[in-house]
């Protein structure tokens, strides 16, 4: 699931437009293995909406491996892996 979210945003990225709202909520299940990105709040894609993008996957990855939701005010979920 992570790798065709992460395929997904790499396509949104490549085509100069950011998803802009990357969370649990924005990925859908349709079936086993089967998922898709939407609820775009479609930008245009500069560093800053890519890295924003990227940690909204890592926050919904956190919460998949831990189980947890990301603790509130958490701004910089790579610094939760440490």
């Amino acid at each position: 699931i992570a790798g065709r979210i992460a395929k997904a945003l790499s396509a949104v990225h490549d085509a100069g437009l950011g998803h802009g709202a990357v969370e649990a909520r924005a990925i859908r299940l349709s079936r086993p293995g089967d998922a898709t990105l939407c609820d775009f709040m479609l930008g245009d894609a500069d560093a800053s909406a890519a890295l924003a993008d990227a940690q909204g996957l890592a926050g919904v990855l956190y919460g998949i491996v831990t189980g947890r939701p990301l603790p509130p005010g958490a701004d910089n979920v790579m610094a939760l892996w440490r």
